[in-house]
């Protein structure tokens, strides 16, 4: 899969910042990964996202494995109401 489309699998979150007066993205599976505060939510987001994908095309290109997604489950959502 190409990185760009598995950077949306990971987990991110994103939190206000009063020391860095700015809204900060991390990402669950790489937790040395930040972006740098930003104005916006969305800004957050997006830079957090853009190194992610560095970091995924590195991995490629290193040979090493890629960090699985945390909680991922391949299975269908199913529905127990009846």
């Amino acid at each position: 899969m190409r990185a760009e489309l598995k950077a949306y699998e990971y987990g991110y979150r994103i939190r206000w910042s009063g020391k860095d007066r700015g809204y900060v993205a991390t990402v669950a599976e790489w937790p040395a990964i930040t972006s740098p505060p930003s104005e916006t939510p969305h800004a957050a987001l997006q830079s957090v996202i853009k190194a992610v994908v560095r970091e995924l095309r590195r991995c490629d290109a290193e040979g090493r494995p890629r960090p699985s997604t945390i909680g991922r489950d391949d299975q269908p959502i199913t529905s127990d109401a009846s």
